[in-house]
């Protein structure tokens, strides 16, 4: 006998109130996680009060950008291990001992060494990409796998820098003469992001059942029973029962999954090293855009190219995410009897609009810095999935991270060396970016590399 039992969607409202806690804390999580992309905000007060120099202020945000990728693989490994609620956990203790010892520093205005801005700064990356990865990768655990259930805490991790820069307006951060007041705000990151990070660390750790579920019972037949002389010794039903989903199966079942397979494939060399370009330039700009805005003539307008950078790169994660969903559906099998994933070459085209930036405007500079930026970020974790497997996609995206890791001190470095110099306009970093662009240039064979490598396995 069969009979189907259905329960609604939260049709307990203790289920309701789960789902509620868990989303709460992958919102806040995401929205509060970029303070260190805030830097442009205080620059200024750092130029003014501690007469700190352009390559002094380069390297405190670069080891903010920085900051992200040494534990980036320590992280992933803490997700698969453990789960996202601790990364969540260690970024409430980053953040508050980071950004609470620097507004304490700036408050005192002592005699200390800006290397220890450096290391706080530092520590405060590493709290950001633990927060990202505890939002990244509990709603992938919670949710159906996919894009769409990434791009919410990719979209509003993009968002962060633009809502803290609302933030940093309100009256209660503002100097008399109208300029951010760092310590105070600085301090409002320890507290405020600090404790949002406490309490999501106990939300990430709720499991709801999101969608309806249809238990069909059925009975099972006495194997015992109605036997003869012709009744087979092994049953085909009894060894994949009906209606069971496939079993899943790798895209390669019989290679290696270790670290070391991993990094023997020269395709991972050349997509971290395009990951390298795109991500590095970027982070250049986002980094620097406060400096740039000083070097040319007319009203200081660095928050609006911030919340420029955060809108684009928020539009560009949000919906790189369900594209790459449509580009790149579930695997399908073929005639084999095997999995594969048809449109992966599809994925790397997504790439393309990343290199397509423009120094001719700040506008454009900052829209298109955060479309690459966010772009990027978004469809990394889905091309490492779709083509390494995601058994160890914690693992796999955290080595990718490495990537920029290198890129973002070449490219932010080669700014502050150029731009150190006694320069006005446009001069301070046209060099800087005509550079850059020629080595975007020279990442399109890497792509066209793996364009034809992964158009390979259909």
């Amino acid at each position: 006998m069969e009979g189907t039992r259905t329960v609604e969607v939260f049709s307990c409202p203790l289920r309701l109130l789960k789902c509620a806690f868990f989303w709460s804390s992958v919102v806040m999580n995401s929205i509060t996680a970029g303070g260190i992309f805030c830097f442009p905000l205080i620059a200024p007060y750092l130029s003014q009060h501690l007469h700190l120099t352009q390559p002094e202020m380069s390297s405190i945000v670069l080891a903010g950008m920085m900051g992200q990728y040494p534990f980036a693989s320590a992280w992933g490994i803490a997700v698969d291990k453990i789960g996202p609620w601790f990364c969540s956990l260690a970024a409430a203790i980053l953040l508050s001992t980071s950004f609470g010892t620097f507004s304490y520093l700036l408050s005192h205005e002592g005699n200390f060494s800006h290397r220890w801005l450096v290391l706080l700064f530092f520590l405060a990356g590493s709290a950001a990409v633990a927060s990202y990865f505890s939002a990244l990768f509990a709603t992938r655990y919670q949710a159906r796998p996919g894009g769409l259930a990434t791009s919410i805490p990719l979209a509003l991790f993009g968002l962060s820098p633009l809502f803290l820069s609302y933030v940093a307006s309100l009256p209660t951060f503002q100097l008399d003469n109208g300029e951010l007041d760092a310590p105070r705000f600085l301090w409002f990151l320890a507290v405020g992001t600090g404790g949002i990070h406490l309490i999501s660390a106990f939300g990430l750790r709720v499991r709801y059942d999101l969608t309806s579920i249809d238990d069909t019972v059925v009975e099972t037949p006495n194997p015992a029973r109605n036997l003869s002389e012709r009744t087979p010794l092994l049953q085909k039903s009894l060894i994949t029962p009906p209606n069971s989903p496939p079993r899943p199966v790798l895209e390669y079942p019989e290679e290696d999954s270790s670290v070391i397979a991993l990094l023997s494939d020269s395709s991972f060399w050349i997509f971290a090293a395009v990951f390298l370009v795109i991500t590095g330039s970027s982070e250049m700009v986002i980094s620097n855009i406060g400096s740039i805005v000083m070097t040319l003539p007319g009203t200081d307008n660095t928050a609006t190219q911030v919340r420029l950078i955060s809108i684009a790169n928020t539009l560009a994660r949000l919906f790189s995410g369900p594209l790459a969903d449509l580009v790149s559906p579930v695997a399908e099998k073929d005639a084999c009897g095997s999995y594969k994933f048809p449109t992966t070459r599809r994925l790397s085209r997504m790439i393309f609009p990343c290199l397509a930036l423009s120094t001719s405007s700040l506008p454009i500079l900052s829209v298109g810095t955060g479309l690459a930026y966010g772009a990027a970020w978004a469809v990394i974790p889905s091309i490492t999935g779709t083509v390494w497997g995601f058994e160890n996609l914690g693992r796999n995206f955290g080595i990718v991270s490495y990537a920029p890791f290198i890129g973002t001190p070449i490219f932010t470095y080669l700014y502050a060396c150029i731009g150190s110099e006694d320069c006005h306009g446009r001069n301070c970093w046209s060099t800087t970016f005509l550079i850059s662009a020629g080595v975007m240039c020279m990442s399109l064979a890497g792509i066209v590399t793996l364009w034809k490598r992964w158009s390979k396995m259909l």
